[in-house]
């Protein structure tokens, strides 16, 4: 299917049927007027839509959708830059490699089973970056060779960062000079936050090295670094 392409099914065509029987005005008229039969149609609640694109295509997908649909990413590469500010699930479903960050700035929106190779962008790279939205859900991506961080969550609240694995993150050199390799950073002015079942190896040696980051307001579970 070409990208940018969406399915959804047609929705049904919803009938009601009302039967009013009218009767005689007064006990002298003992006569029947027929039965009255009023059909009416209303057409169904427009439903998600799929969307089905490579990876190269996936910034114009987003442009197109609407909140609440569904864009799948089936494969090919892409180095730029992903912006997502639509209520929309975001999932991969093919060989495909992502090697620009993607940055979530849309309450509601799922971002799962996506690869990301080698994102490199900026004094705050990440390959996914959440910030000022609530109620997102990071879950099942894999994610390698990062500089800085793999994922980051800032200023955001009530967000599900779940089952991620997160390997070979490089050194980035921060804004006071010193160089960083983190696995999920949570930052200030989060609460909420659920950092749960994920796995960090092989970060590289620099000055600050953590495989979480998190802050009070967030919660650790069952996360792990390896090696």
């Amino acid at each position: 299917m070409p990208d940018g392409i969406a399915s959804m099914p047609v929705p049904p065509l919803l009938c009601a049927f009302s039967s009013t029987l009218f009767t005689s005005f007064s006990q002298s008229l003992s006569c029947l007027i027929p039965t009255l039969t009023i059909v009416f149609c209303v057409a169904g609640v427009a439903q998600a839509k799929t969307w089905t694109t490579s990876a190269s295509g996936l910034q114009n997908s987003i442009n197109k959708a609407r909140d609440g649909d569904i864009i799948r990413v089936t494969g090919s590469s892409t180095k730029s830059q992903i912006l997502v500010k639509k209520r929309l699930t975001i999932e991969g479903k093919g060989n495909h490699t992502l090697s620009g960050m993607m940055t979530v700035r849309a309450s509601g929106a799922v971002v799962r089973n996506l690869t990301f190779r080698n994102v490199s962008y900026g004094s705050r790279s990440a390959s996914i970056s959440v910030r000022g939205a609530h109620k997102v859900r990071v879950e099942h991506n894999d994610i390698a060779g990062s500089r800085g961080m793999g994922i980051f969550v800032a200023r955001s609240n009530d967000v599900e960062v779940t089952d991620n694995k997160i390997r070979s993150v490089r050194c980035m050199k921060g804004s006071s000079g010193y160089t960083t390799a983190q696995g999920v950073k949570v930052g200030q002015g989060s609460k909420r936050i659920v950092v749960m079942n994920n796995t960090v190896e092989g970060l590289q040696g620099c000055r600050t090295t953590a495989a979480f980051s998190v802050i009070r307001a967030a919660r650790m579970a069952c996360s792990k670094e390896i090696g």
